[in-house]
């Protein structure tokens, strides 16, 4: 697993993106949209493993970067890229340990990296984007 900083990598041109653009306050809605959009497509692990990254990602998105402004999942060549963009750009994630055992929070993104291909972000003016790259080899149903 790589931590990267800088910009996702960029979509495969056989699947248009799923956008979520308008703030979305129900993280079950959430799951749900991502887990079954990847779900068309890709095997069962990689859609319940992509319901589960955009649910990380988008609960950081909300409790520490200003809510949640946009979510994009797409395949890339190294594999799925599910991307949460907010509107803290200058609040940057902080990659907790997974062996703090009596910590109540930051482990999140620990978790999706120790599954991850690779795990970044990128900041710009107003905005920030999180990603977690999941693995191609997982994503046997893909058509």
């Amino acid at each position: 697993m790589v931590v990267t900083f800088g910009v996702a990598p960029e979509p495969l041109g056989w699947v248009e993106p799923l956008r979520l653009l308008e703030p979305v306050g129900d993280l079950r809605f959430l799951r749900r949209a991502v887990g079954r959009w990847v779900g068309a497509w890709c095997g069962s692990l990689v859609a319940e493993r992509a319901a589960w990254a955009v649910s990380e990602l988008a609960g950081n998105a909300v409790r520490h970067g200003g809510g949640l402004a946009a979510v994009r999942v797409y395949p890339a060549a190294a594999g799925l890229v599910v991307e949460v963009c907010d509107g803290a750009a200058g609040v940057l994630p902080v990659l907790g340990r997974l062996d703090d055992v009596l910590a109540e929070s930051g482990r999140g993104l620990a978790m999706l990296a120790a599954v991850a291909v690779d795990l970044g972000w990128s900041s710009g003016v107003s905005e920030k984007s999180v990603w977690v790259v999941l693995d191609a080899a997982d994503m046997t149903g893909a058509v």
